[in-house]
């Protein structure tokens, strides 16, 4: 039995992000945060609270000022990602590209995040050898024309050897 055989289908919330799931019903997805806020893991909820507040989503997962969906997902994602530059150009002491670059990637390398409002959708892990950066994954399907959540990958489970040795 092939995995189609089982499931309509399988894919990455990146292909529906902001989409209206209705047309998805019974489709499972794998992101790296749940749409609806009733799903959040209890110790991120109030950073996810103050995330959908600053970037206007509601906690069904809709962009307040469009009526649609959002694609909070991702727009934490990008939260994250410039929360973790500041921080390493904080910690590095960074004040100029020519001078400080490697130091930023240096401080990136094995570096490990913890919830908090810089990080609202948890901890997060890059790996020094090949820069890949690690997060739990949740499985979600559309049920009823909404997102539910129907398992949690582990961070650790998500990973793999790497492919090569990137480090500086």
């Amino acid at each position: 039995m092939g995995i189609f055989d089982k499931f309509k289908y399988v894919g990455t919330y990146d292909s529906v992000d902001g989409l209206d799931p209705k047309p998805f019903e019974g489709s499972f997805f794998h992101t790296p945060f749940p749409q609806r806020s009733d799903q959040v893991p209890a110790p991120l909820k109030s950073y996810d609270a103050m995330l959908r507040k600053a970037i206007g989503v509601a906690p069904d997962g809709t962009d307040i000022k469009r009526g649609k969906p959002s694609g909070v997902a991702h727009d934490g994602l990008g939260w994250e990602n410039m929360h973790l530059i500041k921080d390493a150009v904080v910690a590095t002491g960074y004040k100029s590209k020519s001078k400080h670059t490697k130091d930023v990637i240096k401080w990136l390398e094995g570096h490990e995040t913890k919830a908090g409002p810089g990080y609202p959708q948890g901890g997060k892990k890059i790996r020094a050898q090949d820069h890949q950066a690690f997060a739990p994954i949740y499985i979600q399907q559309v049920v009823n024309g909404s997102w539910e959540i129907k398992d949690t990958i582990p961070m650790e489970k998500g990973m793999y050897k790497p492919q090569g040795d990137l480090r500086i």
